[in-house]
């Protein structure tokens, strides 16, 4: 009988040894999934970051550029003008 006991002390103590090495690798497991779900997520914010400066430079790019030519046009438009006056009297003035 003693010998039963024995046994039985050294399948508890063995169930026992197991179960804890089998929360040991769940608890690894766990740890490792959420350090690669947060590695993921960062990297994933990072990403889309990066895409919405990208897309701000090229908005104000865009906008630099309209008021540019905007800028541009109303100088020809100017020029124009000048010239049409200054050919409005049909002789250009001379200064000698």
């Amino acid at each position: 009988m003693s010998s039963y006991k024995t046994d039985n002390n050294v399948l508890s103590c063995g169930l026992a040894l197991q179960e804890i090495y089998q929360e040991r690798v769940v608890s690894h497991r766990q740890a490792e999934f959420n350090r690669l779900q947060r590695d993921r997520e960062d990297r994933i914010s990072r990403i889309l970051l990066s895409r919405k400066q990208e897309r701000e430079k090229m908005r104000k790019l865009k906008y630099y550029l309209k008021v540019e030519e905007e800028r541009r046009q109303k100088l020809r438009e100017e020029e124009e003008a000048r010239g049409r006056e200054g050919n409005r009297y049909g002789f250009v003035f001379w200064i000698i």
